[in-house]
């Protein structure tokens, strides 16, 4: 964001005082953006944006042709920014968390379990294999097993669910993830959302509840079959 901010381009300055725009536009903020540098905290760097502006037609796609007011403070410019500009400096609170599901290095991983609504599974590392001890004693495929944790490690949350709070007690999939050392990594509870084409996801004890892709669910096999190399 930092960088954003740094090189963010402003689509055209007011610079004739008979040229200003409706200030009520201007003056009416949506959003303020203040640096603080060392040394000089008492003269904050800061701008504000307010309301919509002229269009640029000269731009192909809508959003693109969007200009927002905007009026720095140090000298009272006033200037129109590029809607790309906006929402790239335009961070909220969940912008800057972590969003992975679990912190894992690939070759630390001792086991992996799956829990669906009638079995569960359990799969080990056996040296270079993967071997399913639970519910059957069975090599598993290895480019089945890696794919999968590929995907769990990748897994990010997309956003904190406000409105419905699913019940996890029927939850479609429970994964955990077990390290070499025996530490359990927090316990991960989906449940689908297929209107939405989504799925509920909670980490762990933790009350909050995220949303992801349900593509995540369609990765992973529906059964213990799915890991065994006789399917």
């Amino acid at each position: 964001m930092l960088w954003d901010i740094k090189y963010a381009k402003i689509a055209h300055f007011y610079d004739d005082s008979s040229d200003l725009p409706n200030l009520s536009l201007v003056d009416t903020t949506t959003r303020t953006v203040t640096l603080y540098i060392k040394d000089q905290e008492d003269k904050p760097l800061r701008f504000t944006v307010g309301q919509k502006g002229p269009s640029d037609p000269t731009q192909k796609d809508a959003e693109d042709q969007e200009r927002w007011y905007a009026r720095r403070d140090s000298d009272g410019k006033i200037f129109l920014l590029a809607r790309d500009t906006v929402d790239r400096i335009s961070k909220e609170v969940w912008d800057f968390q972590e969003r992975k599901a679990l912190e894992f290095g690939y070759h630390d991983i001792g086991k992996l379990e799956f829990i669906y609504k009638k079995e569960e599974v359990e799969i080990v590392r056996e040296g270079r294999r993967w071997r399913m001890i639970k519910p059957l004693d069975e090599i598993a495929v290895g480019n089945k097993v890696d794919f999968i944790v590929n995907e769990i490690y990748s897994l990010e949350f997309e956003n904190v669910a406000k409105d419905k709070k699913p019940n996890f007690t029927g939850a479609d999939l429970g994964l955990r993830v077990t390290l070499n050392d025996g530490q359990k990594l927090p316990l991960l509870q989906l449940v689908r959302d297929k209107k939405r084409k989504i799925a509920y996801i909670r980490r762990g004890e933790e009350s909050r509840v995220y949303e992801i892709e349900d593509r995540f669910l369609d990765n992973v096999p529906k059964s213990h079959k799915g890991f065994l190399s006789k399917e």
